[in-house]
């Protein structure tokens, strides 16, 4: 296995833990007062296209925002 293969796969264990202990500390996953203040200034008929991801892991939940 070459050293890069080996640096991400080290980086990837560092970033999973670093977002484990967030999402520990984390009160809120989703807050619908901030989402309702962005959806206010979101000039929609300006958009062509959303982008979005399906969480997984230790990645703070999407589900409300899709």
């Amino acid at each position: 296995m070459n050293e890069i293969v080996k640096q991400k796969e080290n980086l990837r264990k560092v970033l999973i833990e670093k977002r484990t202990k967030i999402k520990k500390n984390s009160t809120k996953e989703f807050n619908l007062d901030i989402f309702n203040q962005l959806h206010k200034k979101i000039e929609f008929d300006k958009v062509e296209y959303v982008a979005s991801f399906m969480s997984i892991r230790s990645e703070i939940s999407t589900i409300q925002l899709n």
